[in-house]
């Protein structure tokens, strides 16, 4: 990554394959958009089992807060509050005018799934599109 921090707490398990997603998906937005405003990115896991996260962003840093799992769907989430969309396996996109984030100010969001497990009842879904959707 160019000109930002990317950090991981030492017991993130999950950390090369967020790194990967973040180079795939995040660092295109980041580099035409927020090349000024985020300057680091922290990825912290809490105690426990929850799915659980949340998303904060302040004085010029993004930091992500949840179990390996629930850091792998806050990313997913906070690229989707970007503008992403993951509509199948062939087809994602960047919707720039979607974007839902104000990076002038501080702010912080918080998401707990209302269900322990979600799934689809397709056939041979891809599960890589699966936990970007919110699926387990």
């Amino acid at each position: 990554m160019d000109n930002y921090i990317l950090k991981f707490d030492s017991n993130v398990e999950s950390s090369e394959f967020l790194a990967e997603s973040l180079n795939k998906y995040f660092y295109k937005f980041w580099k035409e958009n927020l090349k000024e405003k985020v300057q680091k990115l922290n990825f912290v896991k809490t105690k426990g089992e929850s799915e659980r996260f949340t998303v904060s962003f302040s004085k010029h840093e993004l930091l992500f807060y949840g179990s390996d799992r629930g850091l792998i769907y806050a990313l997913y989430y906070f690229l989707e509050k970007l503008g992403w969309r993951f509509f199948n396996p062939n087809c994602e996109v960047l919707l720039s005018n979607k974007c839902l984030l104000n990076f002038d100010s501080d702010f912080e969001f918080t998401f707990e799934p209302k269900f322990e497990y979600r799934l689809s009842l397709w056939s041979d879904v891809n599960t890589e599109w699966a936990i970007k959707n919110g699926l387990n």
